[in-house]
This record gives C-alpha cells, structure tokens and sequence, in this order.
C-alpha cells in the first residue's frame, strides 16, 4: 500500500496515477496486411508454442504483479520516487525529493564539520579549557559541558551523515529514518539536556566569582572570561539550531515521501498499519475522554428542560388564573349592568 492509495487527492499523486503501460496493440488485420495470411501461418504456429511455453511463467508474473498492486511502478521505475524520471512530472516535482534529501545530507555534515573543527582544531589545545579552572583550580565544567556538546554532536551526525548519504542513492532508507529518529531526534533532546546542565553550572560558578567582591583578579579575569565563552557558545547554538530546524520542517514531508518509497512492499505496509492502529487509539482514547464532558452536557440539558417544562407549566397555571379572573370581572360587570 501506497502513500497515494492513503491520500489520492494529494497533487504529488497525480505523477503515480497515470498508467505507465504501453497500449495494447491492435491484432486486426489492416487491409495492407490482408496478403500476408499464408505466408505468415506458420508464425502463427510458433507463436503459439511459445506462447505454451511461457505459459507458466506469465502466471506467475501476473500473479506477482497482482501481490504488488501499485507499488509495482516504482519497483520497475525506481527514479520516479526519487523525482528524477521523464514523463508527465514537471520539473519542481522532479525536484523537490532530490533537493529535500540534500536538505537533510546538508544538516548533518554541517554539524560534523562544525563539531568536528572545534573538537580537533580550534579548541584541541589543552591549555584552551584552563579559563575553566577560574583561577583557584576549580572543577572545569566549562570544559566538560563543552567536550559533551561537540564530542555528542559527532557521535549522532557522523551516523546519520552516512545513512543519509546512502538513501538518496536508495540504499538502507529503513534504516536512515531509524537514525533520524532515535539519533537525531531522541538522541540530540538527550545531549541538550546534558549540555545545557553542565553548562549553566558552570556558567553560574564564574558569574559568581567574576561578581564576587572578595575574588583575586586572576580569578575575576579567568571567570570573565568563561563566561564571555559560554555566551558565544550559546549564541552560536541558537542560530544554528533555529537555521537547521527551520530547513529540517520545510523539507520534512518531502524527505520522508522519498524515504518511504525507497522501502520494501512488506515495510510500508507495516507503517501504514501503524499508522492505522495509532488513528484507531486515538479514536478510542479521544472517545473516552469526551465522554464524560457529553454526558454532562446531557445531564444540564436535561435540567435545562425540565425547568422550561417547568416554567411552561408555572405559565399555564398563571394563564388559567388571569382566564377566571376575567371571567369573573366579565360576570360582576354584566350583574351591574342588569
């Protein structure tokens, strides 16, 4: 089953429903054709042995075409899922799998790079993380809020970085999106937890020895430091991390379109029964959690009228009194009369 067999009406369907089987060809005989008879009987003849032959073959290649359903066009068609075959698919429709995949390869080699350069270039000295110390020898915090930031950065990238350059080439796309979303989406909350942790600590440790009246300057000097440190660090963080979300949500649907073609007939079953099994819970959570409010809404409905049933009848009774008392004027009024 298909995303498509899901969502027909989505436009990046319109490519898939077209049929990509040539057109039966027409085995009347024209009228040029009517001489050939005789001499092409015993063709004929040899065709149909063939076609003896193969019998056996062609039932099993419709019976296999039958088991695949629509999922046969990209087994036959494997650049159409990627956006890159001819046809009635214009050019943004071609591009966009592709440029949404490099999206993703982007993202990921960027953090090793950045990580990668900062852990074994700019920073490998070990007299870079001695500011950490604060000048009285402290616990260098910074130093480990730092090695966990960019030493965890490679430890998800660097995986995802391979994975995800192999899928576009439609190579291990299960497992690719099995990386992104334990590495890339569990794992990295898991580093910004502990990066951010360790860093406040130790971000706090020299905002107080840097303010601290009874400090020496060496220690001033070394906390002012950190602390300048640690505020370019996060601001580094905030932008990268706003610039690569923004580019991971813009291409996410389209990334995960092209992954998910690339998997086998027996994996996309598998999601959409998932899929179907989580809509049918949620049904059923969402029904149970709105049935108390319902039932409440017709426990005040119900008060409701009874107490208009109420009021009407209040309403009647008042209506019957004013009636007999009129009445009763009428009579007074036509004794005085008479």
């Amino acid at each position: 089953m298909s995303l498509c067999e899901i969502f027909p009406d989505d436009p990046s369907c319109a490519a898939y429903q077209s049929d990509p089987q040539p057109d039966p060809v027409d085995d009347e005989v024209t009228d040029g054709g009517a001489g050939k008879d005789d001499d092409d009987s015993g063709d004929v003849q040899d065709g149909e042995a063939e076609a003896g032959e193969g019998e056996g073959e062609g039932e099993g290649d419709a019976e296999a075409q039958e088991k695949k359903g629509d999922h046969w066009y990209y087994d036959t068609n494997p650049l159409l899922a990627f956006g890159m075959a001819g046809g009635d698919v214009n050019l943004d429709q071609q591009s966009k799998p592709m440029l949404s995949q490099g999206a993703y390869l982007l993202v990921a080699v960027w953090n090793v790079i950045y990580a990668g350069s900062y852990a074994f270039r700019y920073r490998s000295k070990a007299s870079y993380y001695d500011i950490g110390k604060l000048g009285d020898n402290s616990s260098n915090r910074y130093k480990l809020s730092d090695q966990i930031r960019l030493y965890g950065t490679l430890a998800i990238f660097v995986p995802i970085s391979i994975t995800q350059l192999l899928s576009m080439f439609g190579i291990a796309t299960g497992i690719n999106m099995l990386a992104w979303g334990l590495l890339g989406g569990l794992g990295s909350g898991i580093l910004f937890i502990a990066k951010s942790l360790t860093r406040n600590i130790a971000y706090g440790n020299a905002w107080d020895k840097a303010h601290k009246t009874t400090s020496t300057s060496a220690v001033k000097l070394a906390s002012g430091a950190t602390v300048a440190a640690i505020e370019e660090d996060e601001f580094d963080d905030i932008a990268m991390e706003a610039a690569m979300g923004v580019l991971l949500a813009y291409h996410f649907d389209n990334w995960y379109w092209t992954n998910f073609e690339g998997l086998t007939i027996e994996q996309q079953d598998k999601y959409v029964e998932d899929w179907q099994a989580d809509i049918e819970a949620n049904k059923e959570d969402w029904a149970v959690e709105v049935a108390p409010e319902k039932d409440e809404a017709m426990e005040e409905g119900d008060e409701e009228d009874a107490e208009e049933g109420e009021d009407a009848e209040e309403g009647a009774e008042e209506d019957a009194e004013e009636g007999e008392a009129d009445a009763d004027e009428d009579e007074a009024d036509a004794a005085d009369d008479q």
